[in-house]
Parts: C-alpha cells; structure tokens; sequence
C-alpha cells in the first residue's frame, strides 16, 4: 500500500461536500479538563451564482491525514464536465463513460485514473465524482443517478508525476465530454478555453517550481 494511502485514516465523509474536511483541534477549558472536541464535520458545498450550479461538491483530499505533519500546501487542480442546461448525465451513461476514458471505481466510491503499469493500488493521477454533494459515484448511486456534471481534480502535491497527470487529466475531460454530449468548465465553472487551459499549466508550473522543485529538476535531467 503507497505511504499516501497509508496516511488515509479517517476520511472524508462528503470528492464532496466540501472534500476538503479539516479535523478542529481538541479545547482542554480551565479549571476542569475536557475531552477533545469532536472532528469538524464537512461543510456544504459552496452557494450558486448566476449560471453556476447550486451545492457543487469540492475536491477532496484523497488519502491524506489531517494530522498530517507534512507542511506542504496543498494544491489542486479542478475541471468539471457539465450536461446541456435540462439534460442532466445518467448514472449509466456516467458510470459507461468514465470507465470507457480508463477510469475506475476506487477509495471513497469515486472514479480513479492509474495509467497503464501502475499499480491499482497506488495513488491516482487524477480522480472523478459528482459535482453535487456528497460526491459519490459507486455503484448504488449511478443506479438511479441524474447529476448536472462531475468534477476532474489533480492534487498536485501528492503526485509524482504531476505534469503527465495533468494532460491526461485535459485529454480526458474532453474525451468525457465529447462522449456525453457536455462541455468543460474551469474552477470557476467558466468555459474552459485553450488561453484557461494555458495558464491553469503556467500556474502548475509555477507551483511546481516553488513547492516540488525536486520533480521539475528530476524531469529536466532525463
């Protein structure tokens, strides 16, 4: 098992009512100890404006422990795939779609991407769920599922192969949309456009090159 998912411990229960759950630290009153306060339970997904979609799920962080003691930010990378207005994706053409672009159902019942050779346990390149909370996408939810789209997100900070992960993470939102007859967003859930795309890159690199400079000099050398 892969230190990353060795970290998982207790995860989080919405990639996504906010996906990214925080552990409150434990209040120890005067005079009288207490117990611990309990773990912070996962925020709603954010508010709607305009055109955006109402109750969008965030990205999780996949197999990372709270209590972590690991100081590097985190850092993650979002695109949606969403449905014609009043043409919402099925469970099963979903479900049909992700699995035809090399995803697989995996860790907190959302769609995983390994590349071919890799490990099946290992961590992701990237991963999928539902843009509406609490995320899920197993088996028992695309049943009877209707969602408006789903989310595409790459943590850069746990991936060693953060470049390769994010082409492919383009190349299947796009294969994703094509396939279902939708179209890509960014973050913003604005149209992804090549000069959006361009500087989400720029923006990784910059990254890369502030927190994981290790990697950017690894690939130089090859």
């Amino acid at each position: 098992m892969p230190l990353v998912a060795k970290r998982a411990g207790a995860k989080v229960a919405s990639v996504f009512s906010d996906l990214k759950q925080r552990v409150a630290p434990g209040e120890t009153p005067a005079p009288k100890p207490r117990a611990p306060a309990a773990d912070a339970q996962p925020s709603p997904g954010r508010p709607a404006a305009g055109e955006h979609f109402d109750d969008v799920s965030e990205p999780r962080v996949v197999g990372r422990n709270p209590l972590s003691p690991d100081t590097r930010p985190e850092k993650i990378l979002v695109l949606h795939v969403v449905a014609p207005r009043n043409r919402p994706f099925t469970g099963v053409a979903l479900g049909a779609a992700l699995r035809r672009a090399g995803l697989g159902l995996g860790a907190m019942s959302i769609y995983h991407y390994h590349e071919e050779g890799d490990p099946p346990d290992g961590d992701p390149l990237f991963s999928a769920a539902n843009m509406v909370a609490p995320g899920t996408l197993g088996d028992d939810d695309l049943a009877d599922m209707m969602t408006p789209g789903i989310t595409l997100f790459l943590q850069l900070h746990a991936c060693d192969r953060p470049q390769r992960a994010f082409e492919l993470l383009l190349e299947t939102a796009h294969v994703l949309a094509r396939d279902l007859g939708g179209r890509v967003l960014d973050a913003q859930q604005s149209t992804a456009t090549n000069q959006t795309l361009a500087h989400m890159r720029e923006e990784m690199n910059h990254w890369l090159l502030r927190h994981r400079p290790e990697l950017l000099r690894r690939k130089a050398a090859k």
